[in-house]
């Protein structure tokens, strides 16, 4: 589903390279270094997603406080 929604937005990239930046009227070093710009922040972003994706949910701990209120209530 994800896939389906990151096709318009790299058509979109394409387009707005390609006519507003004008990059198809560049010399090769330009483009270079704008094709490395997009890669540097498909790294970038791909880093800082990784952080919630591999990120675990522990369950907190027990206190002593709420294991005594827990024992009252089921009396």
């Amino acid at each position: 589903m994800r896939l389906l929604l990151l096709i318009p937005a790299l058509v979109m990239v394409g387009v707005v390279a390609t006519n507003f930046m004008e990059l198809r009227h560049e010399d090769a070093p330009t483009v270079l270094f704008a094709a490395s710009a997009v890669l540097w922040l498909s790294i970038l972003l791909g880093l800082g997603l990784m952080d919630p994706i591999t990120r675990v949910m522990y369950p907190a701990p027990e206190s002593a406080a709420s294991a005594q209120l827990k024992a009252t209530i089921k009396r």
